[in-house]
């Protein structure tokens, strides 16, 4: 299980859980023989949960442990984190130093004056923006969209995202050739629009034996909102990565998968880094976008705080993807201010790019390619 963070000065390199199934595990046994469209998902990324010691404010980490865990299974990134002292995941605690050095830096000035320049050894809840912060401070690409509309909006950005990433353009072409099928029909037939046509159903997704999920979702279609662009990258791994358990216990594990790279076979891949996603008082890691048997997308999204979920990730493949399932009515729940955080490119940022923008207030008005408000 995971290693207990303890608020000392000591240092801690956090252990994700070693005896869970990997992602790649889940949804593709899933998946396989079931004849409907192949999933879109992170293939590298470690589960990171709450702890009695951080339950109630530890969520944010968790899941900026999770963006850690995806970088440090691409050789660029890890090799780069490296040589900045973060040879694995951070422990809480080196987090929280980290944030506070990037304030010292000047970034983010508003999270500094609202933490009042303190976070070190305090159960202060973080969220996205302190994500962006840290992550930004250390040369990663990181993009902040901030989305003050409609939670179906969010859930449209998410699936948007992993289609673009993985470029499926055939899948957008079929959804708007369907739609200009049915617009023609409508013509021909003289159909008149009324306020239940502009409802949409959408499939929840969960398995006919799920419980306590209704089949279907009805709910109005979200305007399509403007939106960082997101571009798809492939990018070359160990060939043992891609199928490796995702659950690395170490520091020196994490190191060493690096460092015996250049001899494997190296093996191409999509990047598609997960994204972390801010509500209100919660924060969740979506990592994956898959179709139930009816065509309809269907979200994936890890929950630090859930022990339901955690709990599933040692059944079966089909019980763990119920628990992460997550429809655009589940989403509708969760309020009205959502803040998405994700990388953008494998690259690493220059000096000057990093200088560049620290600000996200500054950024705000100016416009920027690492901050979105829609």
């Amino acid at each position: 299980m995971s290693e207990i963070i303890k608020q000392s000065k000591e240092k801690h390199t956090q252990k994700d859980s070693n005896d869970v199934q990997t992602i790649t595990q889940i949804i593709m046994s899933n998946w396989s023989g079931s004849g409907r469209k192949a999933p879109l998902f992170c293939n590298s990324l470690g589960f990171y949960h709450v702890e009695p010691e951080d339950n109630g404010w530890g969520g944010a980490y968790r899941n900026i442990q999770m963006q850690f865990s995806y970088l440090h299974k691409i050789p660029l990134f890890h090799e780069h984190l490296c040589t900045l002292g973060l040879e694995g995941i951070p422990s809480i605690m080196e987090i929280q130093e980290r944030i506070e050095s990037a304030w010292k830096r000047g970034f983010e000035p508003a999270s500094d004056a609202y933490f009042k320049h303190k976070l070190t050894g305090t159960k202060a809840k973080i969220g996205a923006v302190e994500g962006w912060t840290l992550l930004r401070s250390l040369g990663i690409p990181v993009v902040l969209v901030d989305i003050l509309t409609s939670p179906l909006n969010v859930n449209t950005f998410v699936e948007e995202y992993f289609r673009q990433r993985y470029d499926a353009k055939d899948d957008l072409n079929e959804k708007s050739e369907k739609s200009d099928e049915k617009d023609k029909v409508r013509e021909i037939e003289g159909f008149e629009e009324s306020k239940e046509d502009k409802m949409i159903t959408f499939i929840a997704g969960l398995g006919e034996d799920a419980e306590g999920v209704e089949d279907e979702d009805e709910c109005e279609i979200p305007e399509m909102l403007p939106h960082p662009p997101v571009t798809s990258h492939t990018i070359k791994l160990p060939a043992s990565s891609t199928d490796a358990s995702d659950t690395s216990s170490s520091s020196s594990s994490s190191s060493s998968s690096s460092s015996s790279s250049s001899s494997s076979e190296m093996e191409e891949t999509i990047f598609c880094p997960p994204l972390m996603i801010q509500m209100q008082n919660r924060s969740k890691t979506a990592f994956g976008l898959e179709y139930n048997s009816k065509g309809s997308p269907v979200v994936l999204t890890f929950d630090p705080y859930s022990p339901v979920q955690m709990n599933y990730l040692r059944k079966t493949p089909e019980e763990c993807l119920n628990s992460f399932r997550h429809t655009r009515r589940r989403m509708s729940g969760l309020g009205y201010s959502f803040e998405v955080l994700f990388v953008s490119e494998p690259r690493i940022l220059s000096k000057e790019e990093i200088e560049k923008e620290k600000d996200l207030e500054a950024l705000a008005l100016c416009g920027s390619s690492s901050f979105y408000r829609v």
